[in-house]
């Protein structure tokens, strides 16, 4: 369980969470999802419309880096308590992750998503010691995943530029 105290104090106005753990997540809201003066935002991207339904005050997810319209979308949709529509954006968050995220550690999925928020010209692939950056050919396999994984669903998701 968690300690309070520093969520009482003057110049702490919120967390950001992004540890993938349920029972963590579920005992955070708890403590926190009613507080007026207190914020919880989670950076978790496969809880993201479950924490909306139950408290969160808002969203810090990687893949808002490359793609913020699904979790805008996300929060309208949590706001006027349409399940269905912030459901469906968490699917497609879940697919986008999965690209960049599936099968690698935390800090190789760093460097897939900045490689393939390079490739929409957002930032440069730099990756601080010991993290190394993709393969050219690790960084087109990514970009092709997406494209795919864009046009399988049909999806015209604005990259953020």
């Amino acid at each position: 369980m968690f300690s309070t105290e520093l969520s009482h104090h003057e110049n702490i106005v919120g967390t950001k969470d992004s540890e993938r753990n349920h029972e963590r997540l579920k005992d955070s809201l708890k403590l926190w999802a009613d507080r007026a003066d207190f914020s919880h935002f989670l950076g978790w991207g496969a809880q993201s419309a479950h924490a909306l339904f139950t408290g969160s005050d808002g969203l810090v997810p990687s893949t808002g880096n490359l793609f913020p319209d699904i979790y805008y979308k996300m929060i309208v949709a949590a706001d006027n308590n349409d399940e269905a529509a912030a459901l469906q954006l968490q699917r497609h968050s879940n697919l986008i992750g999965d690209i960049y995220q599936g099968k690698r550690l935390l800090g190789e999925s760093l460097a897939a998503l900045k490689s393939l928020m390079q490739s929409a010209g957002l930032c440069r692939t730099y990756m601080m010691p010991p993290l190394l950056q993709v393969t050219e050919a690790e960084a087109a396999d990514l970009q092709r995943k997406l494209q795919r994984m864009l046009n399988v669903e049909n999806l015209s998701l604005p990259i953020y530029q």
